[in-house]
């Protein structure tokens, strides 16, 4: 630390016992009327980052200034997921090796209140932002997480710890991937309505091949169902998207357009190898901005049905309508 109170910092990138420093350089250029003696570190917002203060010696009054990640490409970082299994989708930004930070969704539907509770998940060895999906597969109404490797393969920690804060079990590799998997072409949804996320693969022409989640809740088995939608006029791997239409715990199959309008099938009938998929046709227009890389589905209101989201990509400020559908 400096005299004028900058700091120039090396991070610690080595194992436990055998440190590595990796130099960052300036990393606080200090502030007006700062001096070494007066400068504080300290975590005052509970993200489990050390913030910079400045003591006031007179009084002991402080001043801070918060540590916050680089969020100079909010909006495509923003994901929705349920951590706390109150049926509401969480607000999440993801850094990029696949930390999360999570603001907990509280309050009503008219007028969320959002709830910061800080770090949540620091990344993983080889995470990284592209990789991480958020699924509930055990079950428990929480999303879990999860990394998927090139070939499709899955390794998961399961969301557990209290309500306000969850803590993450490791459970190995639940997934070894199957032929034509990839990064790009895995998704989760329930598909069988057991509350459990099912294995997808999204293929080029939008076709869906489905494997569901059995077994115990720490260690599932996959049962192939075949492909499960043969896809439709337009549809592609890039824009099927596997969500909740009408509140009935199943995944239904929506194509999203370039401007954002989402024309959905309804996931029908009892037996997942012969899904009858019912045409609902266009059920969102698209809204003024929309594209299909900034909205979301998520459920604001726990009714169990996505509700439509649109992201601001410069500050991930978020509009929502929400899913009227009976």
């Amino acid at each position: 630390m400096g005299e004028k109170g900058d700091i120039s910092a090396w991070q610690n990138t080595g194992p436990v016992g055998q440190p590595v420093w990796k130099k960052l350089g300036t990393i606080a250029v200090g502030v007006d009327g700062g001096q070494r003696q007066n400068v504080r570190l300290a975590n005052v917002n509970n993200d489990r980052r050390a913030d910079y203060l400045i003591m006031n010696p007179s009084t002991g009054a402080l001043d801070a200034w918060l540590n916050m990640p680089d969020l100079e490409v909010v909006g495509p970082n923003v994901r929705l997921a349920d951590i706390d299994g109150d049926g509401r989708d969480d607000y999440l930004y993801m850094d990029a090796v696949g930390g999360i930070r999570a603001w907990l969704n509280r309050g009503f539907v008219d007028h969320p209140d959002w709830v910061s509770i800080g770090l949540i998940a620091p990344g993983v060895p080889g995470g990284s932002r592209e990789r991480i999906r958020l699924a509930d597969m055990d079950g428990d109404g929480r999303d879990d997480y999860l990394v998927v490797a090139d070939n499709g393969a899955v390794t998961a920690w399961f969301n557990k710890g209290n309500i306000d804060h969850p803590a993450w079990n490791s459970a190995g590799v639940i997934a070894v991937g199957v032929d034509g998997a990839t990064l790009n072409n895995v998704r989760f949804a329930d598909i069988d309505g057991d509350g459990r996320a099912d294995y997808c693969v999204i293929w080029n022409d939008g076709s869906v091949s489905a494997w569901l989640n059995k077994g115990d809740a720490r260690s599932p088995t996959w049962e192939n169902q075949g492909k499960i939608a043969v896809g439709v006029d337009g549809s592609a791997r890039d824009n099927v998207f596997l969500e909740d239409l009408n509140g009935d715990g199943k995944a239904d199959y929506l194509m999203v357009t370039d401007k954002g309008a989402i024309y959905g099938w309804l996931n029908t009938g009892t037996d997942p190898k012969n899904i009858v998929w019912k045409n609902q046709g266009m059920v969102a227009s698209g809204v003024s901005g929309a594209t299909r890389q900034n909205i979301r589905f998520g459920n604001l209101d726990a009714d169990g049905k996505f509700d439509y989201w649109l992201i601001d990509d410069a500050v991930g400020a978020m509009n929502v309508w929400v899913n009227s559908c009976v």
